[in-house]
């Protein structure tokens, strides 16, 4: 008997093992030197200066749909973003085991730059949990929080004044059918730190499984799920150090597998620092499509 259930463990590992090494829809099959690549197109002092933006936040719940407690997570970034909007962008990151899709699904939301991304903050030892701004809280030594911490968090951080403008300005497209943006990085404070401009990918409105307290349910609407981030990954460095009215512009050419529907996708971009700490200085959103 022991041996026999010593080899169905084997088999169900060897399952799992293989499922998880698939890429389905993956952005990283789609990154060159040519899409999906933040691209620094030049830098330049402006003499005059918009109004400042009031700080938005990033909200990062990594998820994942065999979680049960998932859903509820889920409720709560979609309150907080309702009680704020245009303010929070939340981002659903499918990581772990529990993401292994069911037989039965349509979709895989597992990539590569969700394993990647939830390893470079550290790692986590369960779900729901969260990320706001990537920023470390109290005594925390990984910036990860339970959603029932979440909206004092957010309160938190959309009190802070931002030193930086962001515009993501959509361009023509070219023959290439690549969609593209010009990201627009203004400094209306100087900053003596390094600081990095990242960019990633949501999409939304799947229908599909999702374990809830009361079972599967199968026609779960599942939003904001994290895609993928553009290239460089950990972000594209501006510089160490900036002066009021500094301006950065940054191109990228976006190209995506055929089956998202970009109609459903955003596209968001956001400053950041990377040494001593991984903080979310602004993030603005704009739709992909």
């Amino acid at each position: 008997m022991e041996i026999k259930a010593f080899f169905q463990l084997a088999i169900y590992g060897i399952l799992l093992t293989l499922s998880a090494c698939e890429e389905k829809n993956d952005l990283i099959n789609f990154k060159t030197e040519e899409f999906n690549t933040l691209k620094l197109d030049s830098s330049y002092q402006s003499a005059t200066l918009d109004s400042a933006q009031p700080k938005n936040v990033l909200l990062e719940d990594f998820t994942a749909i065999r979680c049960v407690n998932c859903p509820r997570a889920q409720k709560e970034a979609k309150k907080i973003q309702d009680e704020n909007p245009g303010r929070v962008v939340v981002s659903s990151v499918h990581v772990s085991d529990l993401a292994i899709p069911y037989k039965e699904s349509k979709y895989d939301f597992r990539t590569t730059d969700a394993e990647n991304l939830l390893a470079y903050l550290g790692g986590v030892s369960g779900l729901p949990t969260g990320a706001i701004d990537r920023k470390l809280y109290g005594s925390n030594t990984k910036p990860f929080v339970l959603d029932y911490q979440w909206k004092a968090f957010v309160k938190q951080q959309l009190a802070i004044k931002t030193p930086v403008n962001i515009d993501i300005i959509k361009k023509e497209p070219g023959q290439d059918g690549a969609t593209k943006f010009q990201i627009k990085v203004t400094y209306t404070e100087a900053v003596n730190s390094p600081q990095y401009l990242s960019a990633f990918i949501n999409e939304s409105a799947f229908t599909d499984l999702q374990l809830t307290t009361v079972g599967v349910d199968s026609n779960y609407t599942h939003n904001h799920a994290f895609r993928g981030i553009m290239q460089p990954s950990s972000g594209l460095k501006l510089g160490d150090n900036f002066t009021k009215g500094q301006t950065f512009l940054v191109n990228i050419a976006i190209k995506t597998p055929e089956n998202w529907k970009t109609e459903n996708c955003h596209l968001s971009a956001f400053i950041h620092n990377r040494e001593g700490n991984f903080e979310v200085i602004h993030i603005q959103e704009t739709e992909l499509k």
